[in-house]
């Protein structure tokens, strides 16, 4: 199981990438979408593809990708996605446009 919280997050960008193309959503004209990831950046990078841009500022992110770990905030925001596996959240997506998020961290300075 230890190695699954890595691989939620390709889980969760496979999930994501259905939910927009069921919504009929495409990217901004001018820019990517932008994910504020709290937690390994590879493997949404890659699943996710040139239309995303990921970072670990939140500021102005279209989506937040969270590890279902204590350091990583449970989001007031539209959950869009939810990875879960023997009763245990491995990772969430939020759709957070519009919102102002200080952190994706329970404690900033983590």
């Amino acid at each position: 199981m230890l190695d699954y919280w890595g691989l939620s997050f390709k889980q969760a960008s496979q999930a994501l990438l259905a939910k927009l193309a069921e919504r009929h959503e495409s990217k901004p004209d001018n820019r990517r979408w932008k994910i504020a990831v709290c937690g390994p950046h590879r493997s949404p990078q890659v699943e996710l593809g040139p239309d995303f841009e990921t970072t670990w500022d939140p500021a102005g992110a279209d989506f937040a990708m969270m590890l279902g770990e204590f350091y990583c905030a449970i989001l007031d925001a539209p959950l869009l996605v939810e990875v879960v596996r023997d009763g245990v959240t491995y990772a969430r997506v939020y759709d957070v446009r519009g919102r102002s998020l200080p952190s994706l961290l329970t404690q900033p300075g983590l």
